[in-house]
């Protein structure tokens, strides 16, 4: 079974807070106006598995990744056609079931003879096809890109706290909160 995710009507500041459909939302007498906080989830939720959130991530379906770069230290920041996908967790790109490359490779020598850059790498194995299928873990909001060739590319939330990944494309910007909820910020884009 796959869930589409849908939108709460109370907000957050400028953010319209996602949460899975099965979760049911209460407003504690404490706190502020516009701060839910989420309760009693089904515990069908951990057999779901994926989201179907092909009407949140689509801007990548279909795009060719032209450009990997370090922003900032500590940052891979993926393009993707009009897309931006910018990461600040761990990554890695699996090739045949197996682990070709890691955010953590980057800089590291491993008896060669020059540091790996993982973004070179990155875009050599992901600007051979285009993105085919595009889905997101629903607990914590890894995201996974299927390339045309088989390669995928896994944004693994590594965070409880931390904001581990952002994406921002014509009217689309999703940022992932610390513990894999998602704050949409879309009509702001």
């Amino acid at each position: 079974m796959r869930r589409v995710w849908r939108r709460i009507e109370k907000n957050v500041g400028a953010a319209v807070f996602i949460y899975p459909p099965q979760a049911d939302l209460v407003q504690p007498a404490h706190a502020p106006d516009g701060v839910w906080q989420v309760v009693n989830a089904a515990a069908e939720a951990e057999a779901l598995g994926h989201w179907d959130t092909s009407m949140n991530v689509e801007c990548l379906h279909g795009t060719i990744c032209s450009r990997v770069f370090e922003h900032y230290p500590g940052n891979s920041t993926f393009e993707c056609g009009p897309a931006s996908l910018a990461v600040d967790c761990l990554w890695r790109i699996v090739v045949n079931g197996k682990v070709a490359l890691t955010s953590r490779d980057h800089g590291q020598q491993f008896g060669r003879p020059a540091p790996i850059d993982a973004h070179v790498g990155a875009l050599a194995l992901l600007s051979t096809g285009p993105v085919v299928a595009v889905s997101l873990a629903e607990h914590s909001a890894d995201l996974y890109l299927e390339f045309e060739g088989g390669h995928r590319l896994e944004v693994i939330a590594d965070s409880s706290h931390y904001e581990p990944w952002n994406l921002r494309a014509p009217g689309v910007h999703f940022v992932v909160l610390g513990g894999g909820q998602i704050a949409d910020f879309s009509s702001n884009a």
